[in-house]
């Protein structure tokens, strides 16, 4: 006997144990399909015989898958397999005691298929067409099996997936698949879903980057982060976002600045943000309404102070004019004078703050009090040249400064 026939005699025979068939030749149901197993502990001795052949070997490990001592019925299938490497019947006893099951027609109560399992596609690929036809047949009914089983999970997720509108909307689908075993039908759903999941997200991402054009940060965010865990340059556009959110506060309120007529707290805020919206208009717009550090102001305060700079810049130009010598000044000059100081301080007024008017309003009235109590000015005829030069520098200082 050649060394390679030779098996090492690891434990001693057991001596009454009966001849099995070989698997071609195990009669449908003789396992007994509905049997509860006798033993389950799989850590039963090994025997090896030194005269025996592969099919002994493989008859051997049969018995030993029908007692449910799976460990060593896969020692007899690898010895098989090293004295025959093409074996297709040693890998279905391998295949069955992986899966613990003592007989081929008990494979059909596997719960996940047969085709993920390694032994199987070893028999598919050597084609012996007693065994390969036998792994199909089961592997082909449990698939069908699953498919009844799992039918109701398998059409909730169907109907999940196609009413996705956006990625989130596909969690529940996955988790009705999760929980499932991996068989053909939940299998081409987990592949759809995962393909519909990279549709929508590439969809959600151009929505998203479609409201940030539009300055909408907050909708841009939510679609982003939705897809932040299947897209790495989400995160980088919800970075943007968050910047976004910062710009858009700070141009709403120069907006709103803008709108108060706070120019030149609008046009700092403009000019920090080129480009953004229509921050270079609004700052061209804020600069034409700045004049050498003079704002043009409305409101109802600043209304009568207009007013009353008006009114006391045409008393300080009527005042220049009487007080001139010759009644041809003053009937020529008189009422163009008023009327032009009146004018003049009404269009410079519209771009002096309010306080500032009146203080230089209370400087004239000062200064005019002042003069008029030391005797230099009376508001009347007959004063001299200086009098009425002191007055058009009184009208001067309320319409220019």
């Amino acid at each position: 006997m050649s060394e390679k026939q030779r098996i090492p005699d690891i434990i001693p025979d057991y001596g009454s144990a009966p001849a099995a068939p070989s698997i071609q030749e195990q009669p449908a149901g003789s396992s007994g399909l509905f049997r509860m197993p006798a033993r389950g502990d799989g850590a039963s001795p090994v025997l090896f015989v030194e005269t025996m052949s592969v099919d002994n070997l493989l008859e051997r490990a049969m018995l030993d898958l029908d007692s449910e001592m799976w460990a060593s019925a896969v020692v007899y299938a690898d010895r098989a397999l090293a004295v025959e490497p093409d074996n297709s019947r040693a890998y279905l006893v391998k295949m069955m005691a992986d899966l613990k099951v003592s007989a081929p027609d008990r494979l059909r109560l596997v719960q996940s298929p047969l085709e993920y399992h390694p032994c199987y596609r070893k028999i598919m690929e050597l084609d012996d067409p007693s065994v390969s036809a036998l792994a199909r047949e089961v592997n082909d009914y449990i698939c069908a099996h699953l498919d009844e089983i799992h039918r109701s999970e398998l059409d909730e997720a169907e109907r999940l997936i196609s009413m996705a509108v956006v990625v989130p909307d596909l969690q529940k689908a996955r988790q009705v698949l999760a929980p499932l075993p991996s068989f053909p039908a939940a299998d081409s759903l987990r592949e759809k879903l995962e393909r519909e999941a990279e549709r929508l997200a590439g969809e959600t991402f151009r929505q998203a980057d479609l409201h940030a054009s539009r300055y909408e940060w907050d909708e841009a965010a939510a679609l982003f982060e939705s897809v932040a865990e299947t897209m790495p340059n989400a995160r980088l556009r919800l970075i943007d976002c968050r910047e976004g959110r910062k710009m858009e506060q700070r141009y709403r309120e120069g907006v709103a600045l803008h709108e108060k007529n706070q120019f030149r707290e609008a046009a700092d805020i403009f000019r920090s943000m080129p480009g953004y919206r229509d921050s270079d208009m609004r700052l061209k717009r804020c600069s034409k309404m700045i004049r050498g550090n003079k704002v043009r102001a409305v409101g109802t305060a600043h209304t009568w102070a207009v007013v009353a700079n008006a009114v006391f810049a045409a008393l300080m130009g009527l005042g220049a004019v009487i007080s001139g010598p010759g009644m041809l000044v003053k009937y020529l000059f008189g009422f163009p004078v008023t009327v032009a100081a009146v004018v003049l301080t009404i269009i410079r007024s519209r771009y002096r703050p309010t306080k500032r008017m009146w203080l230089v309003m209370a400087g004239v009235l000062a200064a005019y009090l002042v003069l008029t109590l030391t005797g230099v000015l009376t508001f009347g005829a007959g004063n001299s040249f200086l009098a009425s030069l002191i007055y058009l520098i009184l009208a001067g200082s309320l319409i220019f400064i």
